[in-house]
């Protein structure tokens, strides 16, 4: 499950920077509402538009790298590819979120990956790319990816009250959703069967737009980080580091919480590293029906999406992470035994939907733990590990499925993502209800 923290202190330390908190001199209720629905409005349509275009070569870069090469561990290196960045560079963008202002964080980073898309379509029109230059363009729209997750999630809190924080993280997911595993793919897929650069180009437009709405012409007022205490705005890059991790390592429930969720993570890159294969050689499936499988799947997300906040209510943080892991885990184990696409699409529903849960409820966990001067980089640092598992699992499932077939990976998936929730089962709800319960306390102080 991905993709996809003072202990002296509440979420928000300063009272000005708590969610819905109003500033001085203004009404305080109507200032809230406006400022909260205005801010949330604009962040929320910036992250959809990076969505939809992102999904277009959800499909179309593993369709694009299946032109060139059938090899298993070779196509999973693109899943490793993605997910390498948080392992290097997720840390230090968490330590720029909490230091410069995150809607212009955002901005750059869509910019940025705009124009890496443009000379990617020039290269790809003239037939003059090959395996190991899409996974420098999966690493590099990875490294701008853990900037904008990470200010985008950091920024939520700051605009959003912390009452509706469940809902507000569905909506996201839900958009993410739809746009990186539904719409988006089975358009990509449809595009690239018209030209394989298509995708691409279309993708950069979506990412234009994106940084367009969060321009200061937009008029959105989103907030930039507060001044945190640990590590001010002018202290070095790695001592901001070095207080992020080191805040981290002191969460036992944090931690506990991060480890089983990367352990889900490596289970679900087995899958997705060998997905596209499994689909054309075992499913039989067209190329352009590849999105369309993505999507079936993804529908399962979107129809979970606004039911994160009922389940979180009966099961908890804890046991909502657990039963989604359960669920997930099941799901791989029914896809590794079936043949027809229609029940492979039922595998991936129900898998979609157990993901989205079990993200939203740890998205909440994070943002309700982390001090609110500190979400970029302690955000970034959970990341780091959670995304850290995906380029792991990736080459895992590669290998197995070149030694074994691609079958292989999918049963192994299922039966360690079923390990992980057995395991973690007492000590997640034990040490995640105790320290939510502690945070819930300061809070009414």
């Amino acid at each position: 499950m991905t993709p996809k923290g003072s202990s002296k202190s509440t979420v928000h330390p300063n009272p000005q920077d708590r969610p819905g908190r109003p500033p001085e001199g203004r009404p305080p209720v109507a200032r809230r509402e406006n400022s909260t629905r205005l801010g949330f409005r604009t962040l929320w349509s910036a992250a959809t538009a990076s969505a939809f275009g992102s999904g277009l070569i959800v499909s179309a870069l593993p369709l694009l790298a299946a032109g060139i090469t059938r090899n298993p561990l070779a196509i999973s290196g693109l899943s490793a590819a993605q997910g390498l960045p948080w392992l290097l560079v997720g840390l230090p963008a968490g330590v720029l979120v909490d230091r410069f202002d995150r809607r212009r964080l955002i901005r750059l980073a869509n910019v940025a990956r705009a124009v890496l898309l443009a000379l990617a379509v020039l290269a790809i029109a003239r037939d003059a790319i090959g395996i190991f230059a899409l996974y420098g363009l999966a690493a590099l729209l990875g490294a701008g990816e853990t900037v904008q997750v990470g200010a985008t999630t950091a920024l939520l809190p700051s605009i959003v009250p912390a009452e509706e924080l469940p809902r507000a993280n569905g909506m996201l997911a839900t958009s993410q959703m739809l746009g990186e595993q539904t719409f988006g793919p089975v358009l990509g897929g449809l595009l690239f069967g018209a030209a394989s650069a298509v995708p691409f180009a279309a993708d950069g437009l979506f990412f234009v737009g994106s940084a367009l709405m969060l321009s200061p012409a937009s008029g959105s007022r989103v907030s930039s980080p507060g001044s945190g205490t640990d590590a001010p705005p002018t202290a070095p890059l790695r001592r901001s580091a070095r207080a992020a991790l080191a805040w981290f390592l002191g969460q036992p429930a944090l931690e506990l919480m991060v480890a089983t969720i990367a352990a889900m993570a490596f289970s679900q890159s087995m899958v997705l590293g060998v997905l596209v294969l499994f689909a054309l050689r075992c499913l039989h499936i067209a190329r352009a029906g590849y999105g369309v499988l993505l999507a079936v799947g993804a529908a399962g997300s979107v129809a979970s999406g606004a039911g994160a906040k009922t389940v979180m209510r009966r099961l908890g943080p804890a046991g909502t992470v657990l039963v989604a892991g359960a669920v997930a885990g099941t799901a791989y184990l029914a896809l590794s035994t079936v043949s027809s696409a229609a029940l492979a699409g039922i595998s991936l529903f129900a898998e979609g939907a157990a993901v989205m849960t079990g993200n939203v409820a740890s998205n909440v966990v994070r943002q309700s733990l982390i001090p609110g001067d500190m979400l970029g980089r302690v955000g970034n640092v959970t990341r780091m590990f959670i995304w850290g598992a995906v380029p792991l699992g990736a080459l895992a499932g590669g290998a197995v499925a070149s030694a074994w077939g691609l079958r292989v990976p999918l049963v192994l998936a299922g039966g360690l993502q079923l390990l992980t929730v057995a395991v973690a089962a007492r000590p997640l709800r034990r040490l995640l209800g105790s320290r939510l319960a502690t945070e819930a306390q300061k809070q009414e102080r």
